[in-house]
């Protein structure tokens, strides 16, 4: 659970970052490789919980 809150506080700063960006019309800041990664830890945790649920699932 606590690697999950972790995945959604990284998530919402890269948000918010991003926004902050796109006010500032910094637009070479915006493709880089901190903004990637805090915008995709979520999803990608989302998507390998979804993944071990469903192979959890199936195993019982």
């Amino acid at each position: 659970m606590i690697v999950v809150l972790v995945a959604v506080g990284i998530f919402i700063n890269g948000v918010y970052e991003m926004l902050t960006l796109f006010d500032n019309q910094d637009w070479q800041q915006l493709w880089s490789w901190k903004m990637i990664i805090s915008l995709g830890t979520f999803p990608i945790m989302f998507i390998i919980l979804l993944y071990r649920a469903r192979v959890e699932n199936r195993a019982n």
